[in-house]
């Protein structure tokens, strides 16, 4: 679906060489070529929307450090950073018409989306694409993080050695996993990472509806509980079926619990298996894939 591409042009060129994302059990990553998952300790990271998530800084930093030693000198190391879906919001508002200034788009967002945050809109950070809907209206996808809590993140990153030039949720980048079916039916992605559920739901490439849910625990009652009230309003809300359900992180026998008439598909990318912690990566390294072959 694009949606790093949407979100910004960030394809560099060099491509950044260090892909970092980091969930509740530790960081997947991708540093020149080489991928792999690195556990970090109990106590690291609280991952959580109203306050800080890292916890101990030092050790966040030195599990990065250990990844990719830093050769000498003073110069950052340009990465991308992708953070837990929970420590963020995703939401789509609708808007009747959208400013042409990129200043006044900002201002707008930040006023109609203060409702919908649990932290204070005017101390968050934020990045939104406009989506071209029926008519002359906007569906804005929004994506916003605590600055707090991103300047933790970012600090840890920095006393790496890293300099974070592109930041997002993990699940956007994750969504670069899903191709456009052909038909105009709605598309869910349906993402576990530990106990945290992330639905999104998404109509001929334009999303419409984000969720993160933390789950008191991992079950088919729990995540039916969650997952098939979603399905059922996107369908209502939107005026159209569920053409595909793909999942990520979730176990054949919970989702196979699911039923109805729509058979859920395991997520797949051509550099490995696609993992609750590793969601976002692969979606990433999909991007920038892509970028070299039209580079080429």
């Amino acid at each position: 679906m694009n949606w790093l591409r949407r979100l910004r042009d960030w394809v560099l060129d060099p491509p950044p060489a260090h892909v970092f994302e980091l969930g509740p059990a530790g960081i997947a990553w991708s540093v020149e070529g080489r991928r792999g998952f690195e556990p970090l300790p109990e106590g690291v990271l609280n991952v959580q929307p109203l306050s800080d998530n890292v916890l101990n800084r030092d050790a966040l930093a030195l599990a990065l450090q250990r990844l990719a030693p830093q050769a000498p000198g003073p110069r950052r190391r340009p990465c991308v950073l992708l953070l837990p879906d929970y420590s963020c919001r995703v939401t789509v508002l609708d808007f009747d018409s959208f400013p042409a200034k990129a200043e006044d788009q900002l201002a707008l967002v930040r006023f109609r989306i203060k409702k919908s945050l649990p932290f204070d809109a005017d101390a968050a950070a934020l990045a939104f694409h406009a989506q071209a809907a029926p008519g002359n209206r906007r569906e804005v996808v929004i994506a916003a993080v605590s600055l707090e809590i991103l300047s933790r993140y970012e600090a840890a990153l920095r006393a790496a050695g890293y300099h974070p030039g592109l930041v997002t949720p993990s699940t956007l980048a994750a969504l670069d996993l899903v191709d456009d079916p052909p038909g105009s039916g709605l598309v869910i992605l349906a993402r576990l990472n530990g106990r945290v559920l992330t639905v999104t739901a998404a109509t001929g490439g334009r999303l419409r509806l984000a969720r993160c849910i933390e789950l008191g625990g991992v079950s088919v009652e729990e995540l039916s509980s969650i997952l098939i009230p979603t399905i059922a309003y996107a369908e209502d809300e939107f005026a159209q079926p569920v053409e595909a359900l793909h999942v990520i992180g979730i176990e054949r026998d919970l989702w196979e619990a699911f039923g109805g008439a729509i058979s859920p598909q395991p997520v797949e990318s051509p550099s490995g298996p696609v993992t609750g912690q590793n969601a976002g990566l692969m979606g990433c390294l999909r991007v920038l894939a892509e970028g070299a072959k039209r580079a080429a």
